[in-house]
């Protein structure tokens, strides 16, 4: 089972730190998706480019009470890994960024949903 974790951090350097940590706990990049307002460069941070298309599947409630976080200039990280890691990512990123702000957790739904088998 998948679990998908939300965290807002305050600037893009803590964003790309906390991508390289991720990356260092070998969470892939495809998994990590940034999200901020339109005129921030997050074209370093990995997973940035997908995070359109991942903003695409998540529901606009559930990103709504993110939007004054980042339209104040704070960034939305969203995590995708597997259930049996929560424990693992979740103190990784208290103990090396007190700065995150837990944004909560939802199960995973695809991005890519198949259709089924006739469906036209």
């Amino acid at each position: 089972m998948t679990h998908r974790l939300f965290f807002v951090l305050p600037d893009v350097t803590s964003a790309r730190q906390m991508a390289d940590d991720l990356l260092l706990a070998r969470v892939e990049d495809r998994r990590m998706h940034f999200l901020a307002k339109r005129d921030t460069d997050l074209g370093a941070l990995f997973g940035a480019w997908v995070s359109s298309m991942v903003a695409t599947q998540i529901s606009n409630s559930r990103l709504k009470v993110f939007e004054e976080a980042m339209a104040n200039g704070k960034i939305l990280l969203i995590v995708d890994f597997p259930m049996s890691r929560s424990s693992e990512i979740n103190s990784l990123v208290t103990s090396r960024h007190p700065e995150a702000i837990s944004g909560g957790q939802d199960p995973i739904v695809p991005a890519f949903p198949y259709a089924k088998p006739g469906a036209a």
